[in-house]
């Protein structure tokens, strides 16, 4: 948790740093919570947007 943080307050290392795990979560998010929780569930697509939004948004 101190990398992004360092990340962060460099400035222009915190873009591509930022970038890459938030697109590379949602992906996993998707893939992973998708499936998993909301396959053929009525709660499908809400379940996916809630868990995949704090996954990138804690990290």
């Amino acid at each position: 948790m101190t990398a992004p943080v360092t990340c962060v307050l460099d400035g222009p290392v915190a873009w591509p740093t930022i970038d890459r795990p938030r697109t590379r979560n949602a992906l996993s998010a998707g893939v992973r919570q998708g499936p998993r929780d909301g396959e053929g569930t009525p709660e499908g697509p809400r379940a996916f947007r809630e868990k995949r939004t704090p996954v990138w948004s804690g990290r």
